[in-house]
């Protein structure tokens, strides 16, 4: 009985070295949600103590509002959906820690089954701030960028290899439009259908030069329709480079 005793003690302290080992943090709740356990990587993040959390419910603690602010009912967490035998993964949530602060976290509630019924819940999580900080940011660049292209009268666009259209400014958008009496959309081809031969050869030579890998300048008169006159431009075409060092496109200009 006493080899039995210590075996059980041995392979129970193991488990509980992997347990407080994870860089994840992991708790488990009954189905009131009481908290059962959690690791140390789980109080880390959270900013808890072991005691604080134990006997309590966790929905309360850390997921009891939602990111603007507003309340979030326990019935409309999606983690208490794992109580219908299932797994539940989020890729962004968001918990709030032991002051207040949130916490932006990736989680998946995987039930405890017993019996053929789910009588818990252990939820794994991961800290995903940095990841989001950064993803607002590349957002709001995103946002200031296109709002200062679109406040341009300058034509601004992309081409493919193909030279089908991938992204272009509205003063692109509105010449072409009154250029052509067509709507061009990303994908179609830059060479419109209703310009005159003499203008598709004339495009098809720059965008030929441009894709030698190397900038290029052309000179030409152009009608522009947003001021009614004809205009001296100069057209400027970048390269763009894909991974693999390879041109993959031009910008334009």
């Amino acid at each position: 009985m006493m080899e039995i005793l210590v075996q059980l003690n041995y392979e129970a302290a193991e488990v509980n070295a992997v347990f407080n080992s994870m860089s994840e943090g992991m708790y488990g709740i009954d189905e009131f949600g009481t908290c059962l356990f959690i690791n140390r990587a789980a109080l880390k993040l959270l900013g808890y103590k072991h005691g604080q959390c134990i006997g309590k419910n966790i929905h309360h603690l850390i997921h009891y509002k939602r990111s603007n602010g507003r309340p979030f009912p326990e019935q409309d967490c999606p983690i208490t959906k794992a109580f219908k035998g299932r797994n539940v993964k989020r890729e962004q949530d968001v918990f709030f820690k032991s002051d207040g602060s949130p916490i932006y976290v990736r989680y998946t509630a995987s039930p405890i089954i017993k019996h053929g019924l789910a009588v818990g819940v252990v939820v794994t999580f991961s800290d995903v701030t940095a990841e989001k900080l950064r993803a607002d940011e590349f957002l709001r660049a995103t946002i200031n960028q296109t709002a200062m292209i679109n406040a341009t009268r300058d034509m601004i666009w992309s081409v493919d290899k193909n030279l089908r259209l991938v992204s272009a400014n509205e003063s692109f958008f509105q010449v072409i439009n009154q250029l052509s009496g067509k709507d061009i959309k990303p994908g179609d081809s830059v060479i419109v259908d209703t310009f005159s031969e003499q203008q598709k050869q004339q495009w098809l030579s720059y965008y030929k030069q441009a894709f030698t890998g190397e900038p290029y300048n052309a000179r030409d008169k152009m009608f522009n329709p947003l001021s009614g006159c004809p205009e001296h431009v100069l057209i400027s075409f970048n390269p763009i480079f894909g991974i693999s060092g390879k041109q993959e496109g031009v910008a334009c200009y």
